[in-house]
């Protein structure tokens, strides 16, 4: 069971809040995540790649097997299975648990949720020919993002739009950007 609260709504003098980005399993440091605990933080914001896509020989993973942190599935996430492997498994680990069983977290994501520099029309390492669809890549990748780290957009469509201010009462106002991903770059056209 976990633990979640509103933003105040006035009369704040400060917000602790913990700040993450980019945790990439095989690298390891998900201790920062007990660290914010610890430190009393009241809400987190993860502003992207909360998890990696990569296959396990992939980016940062020279000492995965040292430190028993080699992901899964080996292979890179594709499918709507590969991604949901991989959540369970980032989900696994005690600091993330602890993390998310002691306060909110507000979430965007960025392009490693889907693939490496992702843009409206691929990415830099999707292969249409190899890896199917981008847009079954895409939608795969949102489903399983929305059914481990739930937020208010139901579609990647409205997501690629959307913007969110969050305000705590007369301190903090804090603006979610839509993704960095969803820039139009079209490099294949």
């Amino acid at each position: 069971m976990g633990r979640a609260r509103t933003l105040p709504a006035s009369n704040v003098a400060d917000v602790k809040l913990a700040v993450f980005s980019c945790a990439n399993y095989p690298a390891g440091y998900f201790h920062a995540y007990n660290e914010a605990v610890k430190a009393s933080a009241r809400y987190a914001i993860h502003l992207g790649d909360y998890i990696y896509e990569y296959p396990a020989n992939g980016y940062a993973s020279a000492d995965a097997v040292k430190l028993g942190r080699v992901v899964l599935p080996a292979t890179e996430g594709v499918k709507l299975a590969n991604y949901r492997q991989r959540y369970a498994q980032y989900r696994s680990d005690p600091d993330l648990k602890q993390l998310h069983s002691s306060m909110a977290m507000i979430a965007v994501w960025d392009d490693h949720e889907i693939a490496n520099d992702s843009f409206v029309y691929g990415a830099e390492n999707h292969t249409e020919g190899t890896e199917g669809r981008f847009a079954d890549r895409v939608a795969a990748a949102l489903q399983a993002y929305h059914e481990w780290l739930p937020i208010r957009t139901p579609t990647w469509q409205t997501c690629a739009r959307s913007t969110a201010v969050l305000t705590s009462g007369n301190c903090c106002p804090c603006t979610c950007w839509r993704p960095a991903c969803w820039h139009v770059t079209n490099r294949s056209k």
